[in-house]
């Protein structure tokens, strides 16, 4: 079972939020404007700061599990 602060959430607006899922506080987290590591990396790749394989080296995708 999820521990209670597995479903927690500080919004930008300083709102707490309490979700079901680490999947509902993603889902919040994003429509609220955040951004993933990896996405975030993603625009360094683009602007030249970084490149494709420090992207994958230090992020994760749930995908490749």
């Amino acid at each position: 079972a999820e521990a209670l602060s597995d479903r927690i959430a500080i919004m930008k607006d300083g709102k707490l939020l309490i979700c079901e899922t680490a999947d509902k506080i993603k889902e919040a987290a994003e429509e609220d404007g955040m951004s993933s590591l990896r996405a975030s990396a993603a625009k360094y790749v683009c602007e030249g700061v970084t490149s494709m394989a420090e992207l994958l080296k230090v992020t994760y995708s749930a995908d490749e599990s």
